[in-house]
C-alpha cells in the first residue's frame, strides 16, 4: 500500500510539472508573439528598440527553457533574432521582412512539442 502512494503520490508531482511547465512556455511564446507583432514591415529606428527588448527577452526566458526545449530550437530562435536584427541594421527591407517570418516561424517551433497532445506522447 505504501508503494501505492509514494506512486500516486510521484505521478500527481509529475502531472503538476507538466503543467507549470506547458503554462511558462506558453507565456514565453505569446509575450514574443506580441513583440514580434508590434514589429513593422519595413526597417526603422522603433524596430531596433523592439529588437533589442526581443533579444534581451529571450535571453532571459531560454535559460529555465533550455530544461525542457530541444538545443536545436532555442539556436535556431537566437540565430534568427540575431538575423533579424542584422536585416534591420542594413535597412533592406526585404531580408528584414523574411527574417521576421522566420522569427515567427522559429517562436513556433519552440512550443511545438509542448503542447500538451496525444501526439506528442506517442
Amino acid at each position: 500500500m505504501k508503494g501505492f502512494i509514494i506512486s500516486t503520490c510521484i505521478f500527481i508531482t509529475l502531472l503538476i510539472c507538466i503543467f507549470i511547465n506547458y503554462n511558462y512556455v506558453n507565456s514565453v511564446h505569446t509575450a514574443m508573439c506580441e513583440m514580434v507583432a508590434q514589429l513593422s514591415n519595413e526597417t526603422t529606428k522603433e524596430n531596433d528598440v523592439i529588437i533589442e527588448n526581443l533579444q534581451e527577452y529571450w535571453e532571459r526566458k531560454s535559460i529555465i527553457l533550455s530544461i525542457s526545449v530541444s538545443f536545436r530550437e532555442i539556436d535556431d530562435l537566437t540565430n534568427a533574432i540575431d538575423s533579424l536584427s542584422a536585416a534591420n541594421e542594413l535597412g533592406d527591407n526585404t531580408q528584414f521582412a523574411i527574417r521576421k517570418e522566420l522569427v515567427k516561424n522559429a517562436i513556433n517551433a519552440v512550443i511545438r512539442l509542448e503542447k500538451i497532445s496525444i501526439e506528442n506522447i506517442l
